[in-house]
């Protein structure tokens, strides 16, 4: 149910910041992304988006994360 969706995420993420250290988790938040006007390829489509385009930046981002997590 997407009406619960960001409670659910809320939920689950906290679960696991609780449970792991924080050297071992992070959670990357890419919900900015739903703001973007190319987000979307069709009215109603939630699972695509234009390509490049945000999941590329989902990428750069994940891959700055990993890199910050390395000693």
């Amino acid at each position: 149910n997407w009406r619960t969706f960001d409670d659910l995420n809320r939920k689950i993420a906290d679960a696991f910041l609780a449970t792991w250290p924080p050297e071992k988790f992070r959670v990357l938040d890419v919900s900015m992304f739903e703001l973007r006007g190319d987000g979307h390829v069709t009215y109603g489509d939630c699972l695509h988006y234009c390509v490049p385009g945000a999941s590329m930046e989902w990428n750069r981002l994940l891959l700055h994360v990993l890199r910050d997590m390395l000693p």
